[in-house]
């Protein structure tokens, strides 16, 4: 069996913005033990691998690439965004939460999971308790921050969208339209995504599921 433990947890440290020398310190060994992990030229000790998963909120499995396929994981962020579109939005956040938490590093379930959250705690649909809903807008936005430090390219403008949509759903519009202005493809435009901020105006469950179904089959 091929490990990809080095691959891992050099995308597990850029995900988190944190330095081989962090990493490090945190695990008492040095930088160069760090590099050589992640370049394939050795690995961690046995004992060092529980520290390293709790260290980035993962399971040893999961560290050492003993998991779904890539291609089992993209069906799972599918199942999150169906189950979401069917309207089962609370078996939806509870699936999505459970997968990123398992699969930290995985762009599209973090994508799927945010989406359930917006469409959950939207303006127009059921009335969600408002420490609820900052909590969990909070929560996606800490989880889209764990995406654009991966430097995903490819899910680069579906982040920036989602982003721009949670911070108008608390009502921060400047960051909204910070993250909204930063758009360049015309389906992800400025001209059509900042106004929705600007002028405060209200979208209801059914356009928005709408919307992020169109825009992120796109990237499935």
């Amino acid at each position: 069996m091929t490990l990809s433990i080095g691959t891992n947890i050099k995308k597990l440290r850029t995900q988190y913005n944190i330095t081989q020398e962090q990493l490090a310190e945190y695990l008492g060994v040095t930088a160069q033990a760090v590099s050589r992990w992640e370049s394939g030229n050795g690995y961690p000790d046995i004992e060092t691998l529980p520290a390293l998963a709790g260290y980035f909120k993962v399971s040893i499995e999961n560290l050492l690439g003993v998991d779904l396929t890539q291609e089992e994981q993209e069906k799972l962020a599918a199942e999150i965004v169906q189950l979401m579109q069917n309207g089962s939005l609370k078996e939806a956040l509870s699936k999505g939460r459970l997968a990123t938490q398992k699969y930290p590093a995985n762009s599209k379930i973090i994508l799927s999971y945010v989406s359930v959250i917006i469409v959950y705690t939207s303006p127009k649909g059921t009335p969600v308790p408002e420490d609820e809903k900052n909590d969990l807008v909070e929560e996606g936005l800490v989880l889209l921050q764990r995406v654009i430090n991966s430097n995903d390219d490819a899910m680069k403008l579906p982040t920036l969208l989602l982003k721009a949509t949670l911070l108008g759903i608390v009502g921060r519009l400047d960051e909204a339209a910070q993250a909204a202005g930063s758009l360049p493809h015309i389906n992800f435009s400025r001209d059509f995504v900042l106004p929705r901020y600007l002028q405060k105006k209200e979208k209801d469950n059914k356009y928005i599921t709408k919307f992020i179904g169109k825009y992120w089959c796109y990237y499935c």
